[in-house]
């Protein structure tokens, strides 16, 4: 069953860097009112280093799975030969059990808990999104919003939100309501994502099956 969506995670990932930009903005010293207190400067960096590191291993993750469920071994044991100094025996499974080894701080977290400050952000998305809306209508009207939509000849366009039909606006608006509210509970599942792979990285290990192993680690992705 997949526990893991890149894509949700991904535009939480987003979420997470405007957040980063809001307290840049305030690095500067140019914000007077409404300044930002130090814990929250502080939760703010942190939800963007967050969101960008478990996006980028998951990811990465991702990739090797796809290599080795593939049988592409040759450019992974080139790497290992290349970077090593000592003539050292390569095995597979460490190019899996790697984003997992706590060697680095880059290494995922053994339980989303430990990113509690992007959890917090993402248990509030929706109201995070529907707080944006608002401040866009006070501030430019419905007016100055445009949706992507495309043409009869299969280009992209935008289209002012005034002149889009009723019946297509409720439907965007609703798939963006659900969109939000599905990323509120995009890592949910991470805990035994996490915990599932290690499980499957050391069951197949002791059968030799890399390609197996990267099968299965794939199939808890969406």
């Amino acid at each position: 069953m997949p526990l893991i969506d890149l894509k949700l995670i991904s535009e939480l990932a987003v979420e997470a860097n405007s957040q980063r930009m809001l307290a840049e903005v305030q690095s500067y010293g140019w914000e007077k009112e409404n300044r930002l207190d130090s814990v929250t400067y502080m939760g703010l960096i942190k939800t963007h280093y967050q969101a960008s590191n478990l996006l980028k291993q998951l990811r990465a993750l991702y990739e090797v799975c796809v290599d080795f469920a593939a049988g592409h071994f040759e450019g992974y044991l080139n790497d290992f030969e290349e970077f090593t100094e000592e003539d050292l025996p390569y095995f597979l499974f460490d190019d899996l059990s790697f984003y997992f080894n706590r060697e680095t701080v880059y290494s995922l977290p053994s339980t989303i808990e430990q990113y509690d400050e992007l959890v917090n952000v993402a248990a509030v998305f929706a109201k995070i999104q529907a707080a944006k809306e608002e401040n866009f209508a006070r501030f430019f009207g419905n007016a100055s919003k445009q949706y992507l939509s495309v043409n009869q000849e299969g280009r992209s366009i935008l289209i002012p939100e005034s002149a889009m039909p009723a019946d297509e606006l409720s439907r965007i608006q609703a798939n963006n309501e659900i969109r939000d509210i599905e990323i509120e509970y995009c890592l949910d599942g991470y805990n035994q994502f996490y915990e599932q792979c290690l499980q499957l990285i050391q069951s197949h290990q002791e059968k030799g099956d890399i390609q197996g192993c990267a099968e299965k680690i794939l199939q808890l992705y969406k």
